[in-house]
């Protein structure tokens, strides 16, 4: 076997699909050691090796490979570039580079569909579905990831297709087609034995588990993930992806401590989300919590100007709702915020204005006072105020229950707001804050600002 540079080669991308990349790796370099220079093999050699970069997290060797690959080989080795060009598209997309992602994948397809290679084909086809996802066009998005399907049936590659279409369903708050969608996708992950999908399908289904108020099932969620990538061949990049969302979930379940410690796990050139993971909003929610309001402004404009800069539309539209929180002047978090009504009204946005926080609900409501995408707005704040936890239900033990107002002047208060800038966002007087302050402490029992906000969290009104 080790003297055949064929056989070496067609058993090295068995073991690669299998996940076993420290074998893979030594029968590529068998098949190298007994290959001519400038051989047909050469080039199909160089091309496995592009694939196992990729899978080790290097996308820049990956792109070197494949470059030097692509020059190697036959204008007619279609098959074979069909491969290459799949993995090259592949790795830009992961490097955040759109422009130079798309003019590749039409070149795999078009080969792809030449030599019947379906699942290049198919693969394709899905990473263009993302490109369109990334640029803020959801809705085309859509159509790409269902024709995927409809081609491909069961294929195993479709376990992205049916796991983007749960992103999308997310988004728009589908949540019944997002779990139906990352069932699919989980199960075919699991039938093909491939753990990187399987990791990114159990990052989105935790958060799905915390948006339903399971936050038990989705940290072990993530520990399974956890311990997947520690014990099986998952590429390094999704270890700073899972600490991502593990941040999301915690600050969800306002449990700032263990956002705190998974902080130092992140990447600020990876982030949980699929679509705007190329740079690292978590980091900017973890700042807010920890109020550090200033230090998260100068990062979100680094990323405001990335995200602009690069076409990333989607990002885009959740940077600016970061912005709007972090931004402590009214008229300026309302200068963001109406930007990323605007861009929800095609696309569609919803959940990542909700997951944003409960400190969104003002803006939005100042929004719709003020005549700004009215529409967007109401549908979305419709859906923040109907959370679990804003019912008098959690209430219990209270001596009387808190109004709607004073939930809304309690959570400010949680996030370190002054009366002042509660003021601000609410629309109100310093005086009617202070009065709504003294009268919610009152119900809970309490003496000042900060025993609230430990008797609220107790209560799970926050």
């Amino acid at each position: 076997l080790q003297s055949d540079p064929m056989l070496c080669l067609g058993y090295s991308w068995l073991l690669m699909l299998s996940g076993q990349f420290e074998l893979a790796s030594k029968y590529l370099d068998y098949g190298e050691q007994e290959t001519p220079p400038g051989s047909p093999a050469a080039g199909e050699l160089v091309a496995a090796q592009a694939f196992l970069a990729r899978m080790e997290g290097d996308h820049i060797r990956m792109v070197e490979l494949s470059q030097s690959a692509l020059a190697q080989l036959p204008e007619n080795e279609l098959e074979m570039r069909a491969i290459i060009a799949t993995n090259l598209g592949l790795a830009y997309w992961h490097m955040g580079d759109m422009e130079a992602t798309e003019p590749v994948l039409d070149e795999a397809i078009r080969c792809a569909s030449a030599t019947g290679n379906h699942y290049a084909a198919l693969t394709a086809l899905i990473l263009m579905g993302r490109v369109k996802a990334v640029r803020g066009q959801l809705h085309a998005a859509e159509k790409v990831f269902k024709q995927a399907i409809q081609q491909g049936a069961e294929i195993p590659i479709n376990t992205l297709a049916y796991m983007d279409l749960s992103v999308l369903n997310y988004e728009w708050n589908n949540l019944s087609e997002c779990e139906a969608n990352l069932k699919q996708a989980i199960n075919l992950s699991e039938r093909m034995g491939n753990n990187e999908f399987l990791v990114a399908c159990w990052m989105i289904a935790a958060r799905l588990k915390a948006t339903q108020g399971n936050s038990a099932a989705a940290y072990q969620i993530l520990e399974d993930a956890r311990n997947r990538i520690r014990d099986r061949d998952v590429p390094m990049p999704a270890r700073a992806r899972v600490a991502a969302t593990q941040i999301n979930v915690a600050l969800a379940n306002d449990d700032l401590s263990t956002a705190k410690r998974w902080g130092t796990e992140l990447d600020d050139q990876a982030d949980c989300h699929p679509f705007h993971r190329f740079f690292n909003l978590t980091r900017s929610k973890l700042m807010l919590a920890l109020d550090q309001r200033e230090a998260a402004q100068v990062f979100l404009a680094e990323c405001f100007d990335q995200a602009l800069a690069s076409g990333w539309e989607y990002g885009l539209c959740a940077v600016r709702i970061m912005q709007s929180l972090a931004e402590a002047d009214r008229e300026k978090a309302l200068g963001h915020i109406s930007s990323a009504l605007q861009d929800a009204k095609s696309a569609g946005y919803m959940r990542t204005f909700i997951d944003a926080g409960n400190e969104i609900i003002p803006l939005l409501k100042l929004a719709i006072q003020r005549g700004i995408e009215v529409d967007s707005a109401t549908r979305i704040l419709a859906i923040a105020e109907a959370l679990p936890m804003r019912t008098v239900a959690q209430q219990e033990g209270l001596l009387e229950p808190l109004s709607d107002r004073e939930l809304e002047v309690m959570r400010l208060v949680a996030a370190g707001l002054s009366n002042r800038k509660i003021a601000d966002q609410l629309v109100i007087s310093p005086g009617t804050v202070k009065t709504h302050v003294h009268n919610l402490c009152g119900k809970l029992g309490v003496t000042n600002r900060m025993e609230a906000s430990v008797k609220a969290r107790d209560l799970g009104l926050l």
